[in-house]
């Protein structure tokens, strides 16, 4: 590991830049962070959620597009009643 010379932070909405520099003038480090990266690293029980298989997203569209139809169809048979 380096000795840090200077460590400059810049902060913006969202997104943050850092940028180390050794007492050389060499940069070991500069690189731009999101702050939702940011928060999630900082949060150690933060548990990610698995990617689902095409057969579950499948299955889901199919409910989503069914339950979409449902709600199209209740207003019209209110409507001729």
């Amino acid at each position: 590991m380096t000795d840090v010379h200077i460590l400059a932070i810049d902060l913006a909405k969202r997104s943050f830049q850092v940028c180390a520099t050794e007492l050389r003038g060499a940069v070991p480090f500069n690189q731009a962070v999101s702050r939702a990266k940011l928060e999630a690293a900082l949060r150690s029980n933060l548990h990610y959620v698995a990617v689902k298989s095409a057969e579950h997203q499948a299955r889901a569209v199919a409910f989503r597009t069914h339950q979409s139809f449902v709600g199209q169809r209740t207003p019209l048979i209110n409507a001729l009643r």
